[in-house]
């Protein structure tokens, strides 16, 4: 009988020893999505900048282009006018300032364990690994950086063989989990 109580209170201790495992596992699920979620959010927040930021580059595209059909004495103002708006939007791009600080304190955490495993990074490998976390294309890394796409490659190349990856490995999947 002693036995049968003690088998059924060695049940009970595991079963609340699963149940726990579970609740714990549920806990971290959940705290997964919620990193998960505040990096789509950052995400989406940049990709509204980035647009922003093309919107604005092809509005003052447009304005120099109708400064072609102007003639010379009515140049001038139209420039100082150009200048003006550019002025205008860097006033109000505090905004941005301050959503890609955000990202870089955020990114901080990541560049320190990013360092610890491979101390040997230059600057740019690092700057790359960034932008590769954040899972831009190589289309959207060459114009953030004002590079072309092939230099690009190149770069990703060089960072493959600075991690020591495999070509079998992900790059960006390797940045992601680290």
């Amino acid at each position: 009988m002693q036995l049968m109580v003690a088998r059924y209170n060695l049940e009970q201790s595991e079963h609340k020893l699963t149940e726990l495992k579970v609740r714990q596992q549920e806990l971290e699920l959940q705290a997964t999505q919620n990193a998960l979620n505040a990096s789509r959010q950052e995400a989406v927040g940049f990709a509204l900048f980035l647009q922003s930021r093309n919107d604005l580059l092809e509005k003052i595209r447009e304005m120099i282009k109708q400064g072609y059909k102007i003639p010379d004495q009515e140049l001038v103002p139209h420039l100082k006018k150009i200048n003006t708006f550019i002025s205008q939007c860097q006033n109000n791009d505090k905004s941005n300032t301050t959503l890609l600080l955000n990202a870089e304190e955020k990114n901080q955490e990541f560049l320190q364990r990013l360092s610890e495993l491979h101390p040997n990074l230059t600057q740019g490998e690092k700057h790359l690994a960034t932008l590769l976390r954040a899972n831009l294309s190589t289309k959207e890394i060459a114009m953030l950086t004002g590079n072309i796409p092939k230099t690009i490659n190149m770069n990703r190349y060089r960072l493959r063989k600075s991690l020591n990856l495999s070509s079998e490995e992900d790059l960006t999947d390797y940045l992601q989990n680290i």
